[in-house]
C-alpha cells in the first residue's frame, strides 16, 4: 500500500509537471501568435497607407487635417475609427487581421510611444510624416522621439524633397509591433512628341525677313512642324495651314511631319498622371478658378494644369520671364486660350487639349514675346506666332531672342506625371516598442 500511494505521488507530480510544461508552452505559443499576429497588423497598415500615398502624393502645402478638394491635408494619425476619413487606410481591409473585443491589459504593458492616451487596446495606427529636405540627416535617419524628430513632424510632403516617413504600429492581445519605412513620390516621364510646333494650323502676320518660327535649339538640334491641317485643304505647304508670309520666316530647316502626330496628343490616363503631380506640387487650377486670376506666378514651374473652360481666356500682358532655359516648365491647358504680350518670355511647353473642341487659336503670342521650348494644341486648333519677328535669321546666340517661338529640345524634360509612391529599398525596419 505505501508503494502504490508513493508510486501515485511520482505520477501526480510528473502529471503536474507535464501540465504545468503543457501551460507554460501554450502560454508561450499565444505569446508568439499573438505578437506575431501584431507584426502582421502593423505591416498590414503600413503597405495600406503606402497605397494610399500611391493614390495621391500629400500635398507640400497642405494644413495638416484634411480640408477641402483637391487640397486634401493628412490627418496626424489614421486608426479604425478613421474610417471614410481622406487618406486613411480603408478599416474593413484591416479588421479580420485582429480582435476587435476589448482587453484590459496589465499596468506597464508598453503601448504606442506616439499615443497620448493611457489605455492600451488592440488596433492599429499608421502615421505620415515629411522626412526633410533632400540630402538632410532626416532623411536617411528616422528619429521617433526627442527634438527634431519624426513624431513632430507635419503629416505631409512639406518640405517638397518627395519623400516621408510611414509609421505603423499594431496591437494584439496587450503584444506591440511598431513598424517603418521611408515612402519616395514616383515622376514618369510622359511620352509626348518633341514638335517645336504641333497643331491643326499656324499664322504669321508679319511680312518682313525675320525669324518667327525658329526650328533649332543652340545645342543643334532640329525639330519637324506638325500640321493636321483638317479642313484647309491638305497638307504643307499650303497657305491655308501654314500661314507663312516668307519662306526666310521659318527656319533654319522647314520639315513637316508626315504623318503628323496624333490628336490627342495626351491619353485620360496620361493627362491624369499630369493632373495627380500637379495637384501635389500645389499648381492645379479647378474648373471653378477664375481665369482671369491667372499670371505669370501661376504658370511658373512643372507642370501646371489648369481646367479651364470655354470662357476661359488667361493673357500675360505684362514683361516677366517664366521658367528658365535650365528649369523649363509645362502648363496643361485643358479648355480655354491663352495669350503672350509684352516682351514676356515663357520656357518650357505650352500644351492645348482643347477638350472644347474650338477651332480658333489657343495659343497666342503678341508683341515681343516669346516661348523657347515647344507649344502644343489638339483637334482642330490653331496658333497664331505674332508678328513682332523677335530674332534674326539663324540665331544661334541663346542671349538673344532667336524667334516668336523657338525650339528647346530640353525643354520637353520636364512633361511628366505621378506615378504612385514606393517604399524606399533598406529603409523598412521594425523599431523597439518605446519608438
Amino acid at each position: 500500500m505505501i508503494i502504490a500511494v508513493l508510486i501515485l505521488f511520482v505520477i501526480l507530480a510528473i502529471g503536474a509537471a507535464l501540465l504545468s510544461s503543457a501551460i507554460g508552452q501554450q502560454r508561450s505559443s499565444f505569446n508568439e501568435q499573438s505578437s506575431e499576429t501584431a507584426y502582421s497588423l502593423a505591416e498590414a497598415a503600413l503597405n495600406a497607407e503606402v497605397f494610399e500615398l500611391s493614390q495621391q502624393w500629400p500635398t507640400s502645402g497642405d494644413a495638416p487635417q484634411p480640408s477641402s478638394s483637391p487640397n486634401l491635408g493628412y490627418p496626424t494619425s489614421c486608426n479604425a475609427a478613421s474610417n471614410g476619413t481622406s487618406y486613411c487606410p480603408t478599416a474593413s481591409d484591416l479588421s479580420t487581421s485582429y480582435p476587435t473585443s476589448s482587453t484590459t491589459c496589465p499596468t506597464g504593458t508598453p503601448k504606442d510611444a506616439w499615443n497620448s492616451s493611457s489605455s492600451v487596446s488592440n488596433g492599429w495606427t499608421s502615421y505620415v510624416r515629411d522626412a526633410g529636405a533632400s540630402g538632410s540627416p532626416s532623411q536617411s535617419l528616422f528619429t521617433s522621439t526627442g527634438a527634431g524628430a519624426e513624431q513632430n513632424a507635419l503629416p505631409f510632403d512639406a518640405s517638397g524633397s518627395g519623400a516621408v516617413w510611414v509609421r505603423a504600429v499594431g496591437i494584439v492581445n496587450c503584444h506591440i509591433a511598431v513598424l517603418v519605412t521611408k515612402v519616395s513620390e514616383q515622376v514618369v516621364s510622359v511620352n509626348f512628341p518633341k514638335s517645336v510646333l504641333n497643331a491643326n494650323s499656324f499664322t504669321i502676320s508679319n511680312s518682313g525677313n525675320k525669324d518667327i518660327l525658329n526650328t533649332q535649339d543652340a545645342n543643334g538640334n532640329t525639330s519637324q512642324i506638325s500640321l493636321r491641317c483638317t479642313g484647309l485643304g491638305g497638307q504643307p505647304p499650303n497657305s491655308s495651314c501654314a500661314a507663312i508670309n516668307k519662306s526666310s520666316q521659318v527656319g533654319p530647316v522647314t520639315s513637316y511631319a508626315e504623318p503628323p502626330d496624333p490628336t490627342p496628343t495626351l491619353s485620360a490616363a496620361q493627362l491624369a498622371e499630369v493632373k495627380a503631380l500637379a495637384i501635389s506640387r500645389g499648381s492645379y487650377y479647378p474648373a471653378s478658378t477664375d481665369c482671369s486670376s491667372i499670371g505669370a506666378a501661376q504658370l511658373q514651374g512643372a507642370p501646371v494644369y489648369i481646367e479651364g473652360s470655354s470662357s476661359c481666356a488667361i493673357s500675360i500682358v505684362s514683361n516677366p520671364t517664366i521658367n528658365s532655359l535650365a528649369s523649363p516648365g509645362f502648363v496643361v491647358l485643358v479648355n480655354g486660350t491663352i495669350s503672350f504680350g509684352g516682351t514676356a518670355t515663357y520656357y518650357g511647353v505650352i500644351y492645348g487639349a482643347n477638350q472644347g473642341g474650338s477651332s480658333a487659336d489657343v495659343v497666342s503670342l503678341g508683341g515681343t514675346a516669346t516661348v523657347v521650348g515647344g507649344i502644343t494644341a489638339d483637334g482642330n486648333a490653331a496658333l497664331t506666332l505674332g508678328s513682332s519677328g523677335n530674332g534674326v535669321i539663324n540665331c544661334t546666340d541663346t542671349g538673344n531672342k532667336c524667334g516668336d517661338l523657338e525650339y528647346n529640345a530640353s525643354g520637353f524634360s520636364s512633361v511628366n506625371g505621378f506615378a504612385g509612391a514606393n517604399s524606399t529599398p533598406n529603409s523598412f525596419r521594425q523599431l523597439p516598442n518605446n519608438q
